[in-house]
């Protein structure tokens, strides 16, 4: 679990080298990588956004979200 704006989400990351897997669900809809489809989430009417170009996001010691290479 990570915790967005105060808000409890669910973060996975599935490390395959070079290029993971990253997927956001919260309450609203989900986040996910460029690795899914977009036009499947659209057709069953579910709301999301993909990031593309993100290694790795992490929280630092003051709770930050960073990036992690």
């Amino acid at each position: 679990m990570i915790e967005i704006q105060g808000k409890k989400a669910l973060g996975v990351v599935i490390e395959l080298g070079k290029a993971p897997i990253v997927f956001i669900r919260a309450d609203l809809g989900f986040i996910m990588c460029g690795f899914l489809d977009i036009s499947v989430a659209n057709n069953i009417g579910k709301t999301c956004a993909k990031v593309m170009g993100v290694a790795c996001l992490v929280r630092d010691q003051g709770n930050r979200l960073i990036r992690r290479h």
